[in-house]
């Protein structure tokens, strides 16, 4: 459900990494029909699992082409760190008589399926994060033993995280 997403910041990591044979930057490549790890990362724990492969056709390299790669290589680990920073939801689940954080389901219906499990708040702080594209969301936060807070027209900003606090109430 977070192939734009994804396709995103590959592609901009891709584009900043040169070719060892100077023929511009990387292009994507994806990964799951290998039988990688990286529909069943993705899909179970939420994370974009990226592996990043650079060379002429071989994997050893001379001791001398070893600084070059580095150097490139870091202005791939720069888009990634870029695009953690946004744009996405943040979202903050709390118990509305206590302020204490919920771990809850936090569930965009209208992008998941059934492909992928369902993302919950961590219970320490209650904080749920999903880097997203700008735009209009429709957001469901349930918890057992809660009501249900359904939010349809959740606007994700441009850049940075957008801050959503929701607050559950007991039943």
């Amino acid at each position: 459900p977070d192939d734009k997403v994804i396709k995103r910041i590959a592609t901009d990591v891709a584009g900043r990494i040169a070719r060892m044979d100077g023929e511009g930057t990387y292009a994507i490549a994806p990964g799951g029909p290998s039988s990688q790890s990286y529909p069943w990362f993705y899909g179970r724990r939420g994370v974009i699992d990226m592996i990043i492969e650079t060379g002429k056709g071989s994997h050893l390299f001379p001791p001398s082409d070893v600084p070059g790669i580095l150097a490139e290589n870091l202005k791939g680990t720069a888009a990634v760190l870029d695009n953690a920073a946004g744009p996405g939801l943040s979202v903050k689940v709390t118990d509305a008589g206590t302020g204490a954080p919920l771990s809850a389901e936090v569930w965009l219906p209208r992008i998941d399926n059934e492909t992928v499990d369902r993302r919950h708040s961590d219970a320490q702080f209650g904080r749920a994060r999903r880097l997203l594209d700008p735009g209009e969301y429709y957001l469901v936060v349930s918890r057992e033993d809660y009501e249900t807070v359904v939010l349809p027209g959740v606007s994700v900003a441009a850049e940075g995280w957008t801050e959503l606090e929701v607050k559950l109430i007991r039943r």
